[in-house]
């Protein structure tokens, strides 16, 4: 009597590691650096600032937010998630990378904010598309929200396509 060998039971190891390669490959396993996050300050004394966010009508309108991305070159943790809420600046001079983002488009430019002790500033955007070439902008302004006043000139930045880094044709409903 003659035992045939089951093929895939012959192939079992290599599928197991190629399966706890693929599962390995897709995690993050490195937390960033502590030394990379921004640490807001703390007290009646600190300048505040927060992001905005629009929503276009519709079953399919897009989301759009504006936030701070890095303070003095240290990451916001979770600054698209958080952009309602304050963020915490010291006094004094602060450079501000901001962000905007909707759908896959970004944009992104930098501030030098000379914060002041017990102020709050709101990070305002305009966003449209200009002719003829349907390129999309964003247009950034941080004002002082107690006046409504800029502090800040007015930077227009073009989006980008954030999943293929190239101009797309693609235009998401409006």
């Amino acid at each position: 009597m003659t035992v045939r060998s089951n093929p895939f039971m012959r192939h079992l190891p290599i599928l197991t590691l190629l399966a706890l390669g693929l599962m390995l490959g897709g995690c993050n396993t490195t937390a960033p650096s502590e030394d990379l996050l921004y640490q807001p300050p703390a007290g009646p004394a600190v300048a505040r600032i927060k992001g905005s966010m629009t929503q276009d009508p519709g079953l399919f309108g897009s989301r759009h937010v504006a936030y701070v991305l890095l303070v003095n070159g240290k990451f916001v943790r979770d600054a698209e998630e958080t952009w309602e809420r304050d963020l915490a600046l010291a006094p004094g001079p602060q450079d501000l990378a901001v962000e905007y983002r909707s759908s896959v488009f970004r944009a992104r430019t930098t501030f030098s904010l000379e914060a002041k002790a017990g102020a709050t500033y709101l990070l305002q955007m305009k966003h449209g598309v200009e002719a003829p070439d349907d390129r999309r902008y964003c247009e950034f302004v941080i004002v002082d929200a107690a006046n409504g006043q800029p502090v800040t000139p007015v930077k227009h930045i073009y989006a980008t396509n954030s999943a293929s880094d190239t101009k797309s044709n693609f235009r998401p409903l409006d």
